[in-house]
């Protein structure tokens, strides 16, 4: 008997000198703070971060039962305090257990530690130390790993798409088991959708939480939905003449990202040819997809056709008073209303249709000469260039004394009552362009009324 006792003795006391020798026998008097009865303690301190880790050295050699456990189990404690955002605390032996129980702070009944050699227990109250008592008949020395998890369940969540801000909202799924809810970022209350429009571009953390009715454990899971903005697309109005060349819209927009389409109602269009159009004011827009993110951006912009002045004729005609067959001192502004109404206008004349000789002022000009004239629309600068024929007529009378017959018997060559009208082709060629006005003074001031004494 004295010799057993001695051999259990010396027992003991080896195992205590290496726990001494090896700093993990603690507190001073040999029993744990919490369970204050277990004699092979290791306190761990994984406070540091959600994800510490702790491995035990190779020779674990259990001590003296406690916790209430049978005179013939060998136990050992381990204290673990961990990070205030971690849930759970997962131990995994990496050597054979054989037959092996635990008791969580010393309360319940033991349970027998998985074949899979792992035991997961979770947090209740956040920082606060958990006890694991693990006894099991005879000691063999034993290894293991504590591991701190942010999840005291395990949960497989499928990543989500990267999404545009213009995007319909996303169906928030994807986590197993299912029964949890998804939360948004810091938002306090559950969703089941994430809607982009109510975001600004960025990433946003989608958690789901799911409760074990059974342990009462709680499991996180946490993906990320990145929102992506729309291209920026700044496009510029432009205005074009009736007469311009065909344009590539591309290059009338070229701080535009390519690639893209643009349309006129709807219609595809690369070249934009005034003629085909017409006069009037046309929206385009554009349409872009960037390759980066998959986002389709639009913008739109106006194209103004500009029309020319509105030629009212081609002809000039004017009046030679001299006979001579021309006209002299003209100056040709003073002909520029017979052309056009339009207002905001500019003229431009010339001898030639290629504009190389200008006319000057106070010029002679004869009947059928042609002149060219570029009319311009100042606000715009489309401009028309016309051919001008002038047209000189001659109004030199054939004749300036009219006989006329005094057919009177009184013999007082007075005529009364004269019609003058049949006598205008004496003094000019019957024409439709010549009309015929008499007066009694050179002046013109004194009309004559018509029908007439004559003496």
């Amino acid at each position: 008997m004295v010799a057993i006792c001695k051999n259990v003795l010396f027992k003991l006391t080896v195992i205590a000198i290496f726990l001494c020798f090896s700093g993990l026998l603690h507190p001073g008097n040999g029993f744990s703070q919490i369970t204050d009865n277990c004699q092979v303690v290791f306190e761990i301190d994984l406070s540091a971060s959600s994800d510490a880790q702790w491995s035990s050295p190779d020779d674990v050699i259990p001590g003296e039962p406690c916790c209430g456990m049978p005179g013939y189990y060998d136990c050992f404690e381990i204290v673990v305090t961990l990070h205030e955002d971690a849930l759970a605390l997962e131990v995994e032996f990496q050597t054979a257990i054989g037959e092996l129980y635990y008791i969580v702070d010393c309360e319940g009944i033991s349970q027998t530690v998985p074949h899979n050699r792992k035991v997961r227990v979770c947090m209740e109250e956040p920082g606060t130390p958990i006890s694991m008592v693990f006894c099991r008949p005879g000691s063999p020395m034993l290894s293991f790993d504590v591991k701190s998890l942010t999840s005291g369940i395990d949960i497989d969540f499928a990543p989500f798409p990267s999404i545009c801000i213009n995007d319909e909202p996303l169906p928030l799924s994807g986590a197993w088991p299912e029964g949890g809810e998804y939360f948004i970022a810091e938002d306090n209350e559950p969703s089941d959708l994430f809607d982009p429009s109510l975001y600004s571009p960025g990433d946003y953390v989608i958690t789901y939480r799911l409760r074990d009715e059974d342990t009462d454990c709680v499991g996180l899971a946490h993906q990320t939905v990145t929102v992506h903005p729309l291209p920026e697309l700044n496009c510029t109005d432009f205005s074009l003449c009736l007469d311009a060349e065909s344009v590539s819209l591309a290059a009338t927009q070229d701080q535009l990202p390519g690639g893209g389409t643009f349309f006129i109602d709807g219609v595809a269009v690369s070249d934009f040819a005034p003629q085909h159009y017409g006069p009037g004011v046309f929206q385009v827009e554009y349409f872009y997809t960037s390759p980066e993110t998959g986002c389709r951006g639009v913008c739109s912009f106006h194209i103004t056709v500009n029309g020319f002045p509105y030629i009212s004729q081609n002809e000039i005609n004017t009046c030679d008073y001299t006979g001579e067959g021309s006209v002299d001192n003209i100056n040709l502004t003073d002909y520029e209303f017979l052309l056009s109404s339009d207002e905001n206008i500019q003229f431009a004349w010339f001898y030639d249709e290629n504009l190389e000789l200008p006319v000057p002022e106070n010029i002679s000009i004869v009947d059928g000469e042609v002149f060219w004239v570029m009319i311009t629309f100042t606000a715009t600068g489309c401009s028309v260039l016309e051919e001008i024929v002038f047209h000189v007529q001659t109004m030199t009378p054939e004749n300036q004394v009219a006989e006329v017959c005094d057919q009177s018997t009184d013999g007082s060559l007075e005529i009364y009552n004269i019609d003058l009208t049949p006598y205008n082709t004496l003094f000019h060629p019957v024409s439709p362009n010549v009309s015929y006005e008499w007066f009694w003074d050179e002046a013109l001031q004194n009309p004559v009324t018509l029908p007439v004494p004559i003496l």
